[in-house]
């Protein structure tokens, strides 16, 4: 019947999970088929389903919701003794901030429907920070820190936390090169601790999800499996083995197209460099009192090298510098803003670009400011994590130059992003070294094309836009002295670099680039 409304649509993708219990491997009777969609009108095999399926009407009205921006929509069937449990599932974007909703509802003959909400993190923690290891029993969190020490999941996984009647019910990992449930070393753990063979043939499918059952002293794991419906199943065997083909494919082409052509990223190790987690923290308050309400860090674009810009006039010109970027990005594209600070830059680009944009940052501080704004936000540091799928474009505004091996940022993202797009920074007048309290690793601009070349970009668009930006330094100066003097290691780094670019501006603008690239 499902075949009947969905078959004909092009972006179906079917999924089917296997249940780790004690002793027992529930490997059939779940299974969801869900369909990818940008507008409501394309939905409309999953509302002719639906009303086949004579569901409640509160179910209809839930897909037909016009607030939010549709992504995928899908029918899940749980075959249960007391006959089957239906789900409707919904993943949304808000209007405004294009951050991810997710709902689900289920019921079966004899309930109502059942809603439940899902919020998505990438690791290591939710902006409240809680940290998804701390809600498992002991024996099941020793085996999630398995888990957490891949290399792999350290650098790409995310994580998924479902709410029911104001409980958390379940901590669903995603492992979005979807390995083979048996070759993940926290896998076999589980199956050892259930007492479940490790010859069971359900472990050797290919997976997307793994997902752990919360509040309940019976331990259980669900291993989640997807891939694209090359053809319509007959029957849940024949949907099975769609899935675990695709799913096969899948992990083949990310080993070959993505691992296969990048090391993995290292974890910083300790020097005399200070903590950028608490160097581009601080309070709040204190970066407004300085930046303004836009909370835009980066260099203005100005008429004028000499202009003295009023407050009005300086925040403008942050704005601007976000807007002459627009014609080097694609429109409508995915953006992985690297760097991405307290989130003014992001904000505009997803409102002048209404598509998704995803930050990063390694401020503690700055990640819960920006998710507190509903935008799609992630905790990390670029040179130990990996741009956590395919984007359009990568935005680094003024970053790169915290970034110390820069050769292996431009090389990691090659795979997974179509174009850079960067303000570098950079020191042509005096030999590499460390800047601003130690926190930038300074290039000279020269250097910056070869790192760039090498790491087989190919640039398109060069420019110094240093005098353009010059005027920013004269406002953050008159900014800080209404501040006054603070605790703050950032903001007294701030205050100096200053005095010390105002004592002779031109000559440090031509000393030091700003460079606007584009590459692909």
């Amino acid at each position: 019947m499902l075949g009947e409304h969905l078959s004909a649509s092009p972006a179906v993708e079917l999924e089917y999970s296997v249940r780790l219990e004690r002793k027992q491997v529930l490997s059939g009777g779940r299974f969801t088929c869900w369909l990818t969609a940008d507008s409501q009108p394309a939905l409309t095999p999953i509302a002719t389903a639906l009303a086949a399926l004579s569901v409640p009407q509160s179910i209809l009205d839930a897909q037909a919701a016009a607030d939010l921006l549709p992504v995928a929509q899908g029918i899940g069937i749980s075959t249960l003794p007391a006959g089957p449990e239906l789900r409707f599932y919904r993943h949304s974007r808000d209007r405004v901030t294009q951050s991810d909703r997710y709902r689900a509802w289920r019921w079966d003959r004899t309930a109502a429907p059942g809603a439940s909400s899902y919020q998505f993190s990438y690791l290591p923690e939710t902006p409240e920070g809680l940290a998804p290891e701390d809600l498992l029993t002991p024996e099941l969190k020793r085996i999630f820190a398995s888990l957490l020490a891949d290399p792999r999941v350290r650098a790409l996984s995310g994580f998924w936390l479902r709410e029911e009647g104001g409980h958390l019910r379940q901590l669903d990992l995603s492992l979005p090169w979807r390995p083979r449930a048996n070759s993940l070393a926290a896998v076999s753990a589980i199956a050892e601790l259930l007492e479940i063979p490790a010859s069971d043939p359900a472990l050797d499918l290919h997976i997307k999800h793994i997902a752990f059952r919360l509040g309940d002293p019976n331990p259980a794991v669900t291993l989640y499996a997807s891939a694209a419906a090359t053809r319509w199943p007959s029957d849940e065997a024949e949907l099975q083995s769609i899935v675990a083909a695709g799913s096969r494919t899948f992990h083949q082409a990310a080993e070959s197209q993505v691992f296969a052509r990048i090391s993995l990223p290292q974890s910083r190790t300790a020097d005399s460099a200070p903590d950028l987690d608490e160097f581009y923290g601080g309070p709040i308050r204190q970066w407004q009192a300085i930046l303004g309400d836009g909370m835009h860090y980066h260099g203005g674009i100005f008429a004028s090298a000499d202009h003295e810009p009023d407050d009005d006039e300086a925040e403008e010109a942050m704005r601007r510098a976000v807007r002459t970027l627009y014609p080097l990005l694609p429109a409508g594209g995915t953006i992985y803003d690297i760097g991405c600070g307290w989130g003014g830059p992001l904000a505009m680009l997803v409102r002048d670009f209404c598509g998704p944009v995803t930050g990063l940052t390694i401020s503690r501080t700055q990640y819960r400011h920006v998710a507190s704004l509903g935008y799609r936000v992630r905790l990390g540091d670029a040179e130990a994590t990996l741009p956590p799928g395919a984007f359009h474009a990568a935005l680094l505004l003024e970053s790169l130059c915290h970034v110390r091996d820069k050769e292996w940022l431009l090389w990691s993202l090659r795979p997974l992003c179509g174009r850079i797009v960067m303000r570098v920074n950079c020191q042509d007048a005096s030999p590499p070294g460390t800047a601003f309290g130690g926190s930038m690793h300074m290039v000279s601009s020269a250097e910056l094309r070869r790192l760039i070349e090498a790491a087989g970009w190919r640039i398109r668009h060069w420019r110094d836009c240093r005098m353009e930006a010059l005027p920013s330094v004269r406002f953050w100066s008159r900014r800080l002295a209404r501040l006054g003097p603070t605790d703050d290691r950032h903001i007294e780094t701030l205050r100096t670099w200053t005095r010390c670019v105002l004592s002779a501006p031109e000559e440090w603008a031509r000393n030091n680039p700003l460079i606007e690239v584009m590459a692909d």
